[in-house]
């Protein structure tokens, strides 16, 4: 589930914040084993507890995917 429907099933249905810190809890370790798989890093490699608070995972903004045929300078 993407961070944008999070928040609109929040906003539509209230009482159900109560819950969402055990079904955020609940959701880690398959979020954990699906990032392994979709990575192709292993799973150990992924922090074992969630590192990010449910308010911090759902305020997270990721960054803008560079425009598409332009290349990123990488690092050396």
């Amino acid at each position: 589930m993407q961070q944008d429907e999070a928040q609109a099933l929040i906003k539509q249905h209230p009482d159900m914040r109560q819950h969402l810190p055990a079904i955020y809890a609940d959701a880690y370790p398959r979020a954990r084993r699906l990032a392994a798989v979709d990575t192709g890093v292993p799973e150990n490699r992924f922090p074992e507890i969630n590192p990010w608070t449910m308010d911090e995972a759902l305020a997270y903004l990721p960054p803008d995917p560079p425009p598409r045929g332009r290349k990123v300078a990488r690092k050396r």
